[in-house]
């Protein structure tokens, strides 16, 4: 869907993709952008690295299953690290309440809905042709 068809009008609200905002009560927009959280990978990996004495403790049956365990844990948080896009998010403010509208990974489609729904809650003072 382009920015366009995700915008409309429908009577009293804004409707953005499949969510309708009340138009009279919306008082603010915003983009956002928010990164992937690391911490619980650290804390993962942390732990996975901890497991290792207390999983060769068990016998060494387990030993290939808890070194590819803490193997997998590591690769997933560099990779996680490495290759963790943002998220970017259109905020409306709706009766002094933050509320998410639409989410993408794309900034500049997010802005330009930003636009869209902008010249909806303010549009432009046109001259009427004489």
């Amino acid at each position: 869907m382009t920015a366009p068809e995700l915008v409309h009008l429908d009577g009293p609200n804004v409707v953005i993709g499949s969510r309708g905002f009340p138009l009279e009560r919306v008082s603010g927009i915003s983009a956002e952008e928010r990164r992937p959280r690391y911490r619980p990978w650290f804390i993962g990996l942390g732990m996975a690295v901890l497991a290792i004495p207390f999983l060769n403790a068990v016998g060494d049956r387990y030993a290939a299953l808890s070194y590819g365990l803490v193997a997998a844990t590591i690769f997933a948080s560099i990779f996680r690290v490495t290759f963790g896009g943002a998220t970017y998010v259109l905020v409306l403010e709706v009766a002094g309440e933050k509320q998410v509208a639409l989410k993408s990974s794309d900034h500049q489609f997010i802005i330009s809905v930003m636009a869209d729904v902008h010249e909806l809650l303010h549009p432009r003072s046109r001259v009427k042709p004489q």
